[in-house]
């Protein structure tokens, strides 16, 4: 079953290339980021240099390969499902929702949760939420923004 990482944003996006993805979380602290999980560095290390970004899907049959899948929606109609699909969230997300042009969902399976995985899926989250105007639903449903507090859930 899969696990999601919701960027809601205000600013239209388009597309996304991996060129561009990977770019913006290339000066992140990952020795750091990866000791909220108790991921050796030397892992960490590992894990980052192997590190595939792909524009295009994996072909069947590279098993053992499981990439965080990036959906971005864009138009009305799927904006307006997707948000209608939302039950409760705090009052100032609920103001933010209100002028949504792009979502983008990371998908994570669940065995990619506590990993580097999850680490890197939610550096490009907040990457993405600084530069549209947007807010990021983790896979628990709890909230965050970008600022220097981004740490701390919104409530």
């Amino acid at each position: 079953m899969p696990s999601w990482i919701t960027i809601y944003l205000q600013n239209f996006v388009s597309e996304m290339d991996a060129e561009t993805i990977r770019n913006s979380v290339s000066d992140a602290d990952w020795g750091t980021l990866g000791e909220h999980f108790e991921i050796d560095e030397e892992d960490v290390t590992i894990f980052i240099e192997n590190l595939q970004w792909r524009n295009n899907p994996l072909e069947i049959g590279q098993v053992g390969l499981r990439p965080i899948q990036i959906h971005l929606y864009n138009n009305a109609e799927d904006i307006k499902e997707e948000l209608e699909e939302l039950t409760t969230y705090p009052l100032t997300v609920g103001n933010h929702l209100k002028d949504i042009k792009t979502i983008v969902a990371l998908e994570l399976s669940t065995s990619q949760l506590e990993t580097m995985f999850e680490i890197v899926a939610f550096e490009v989250a907040y990457w993405l939420a600084q530069t549209n105007r947007g807010l990021i639903q983790a896979p628990d449903s709890v909230w965050y923004d970008h600022d220097e507090h981004r740490w701390d859930p919104i409530e």
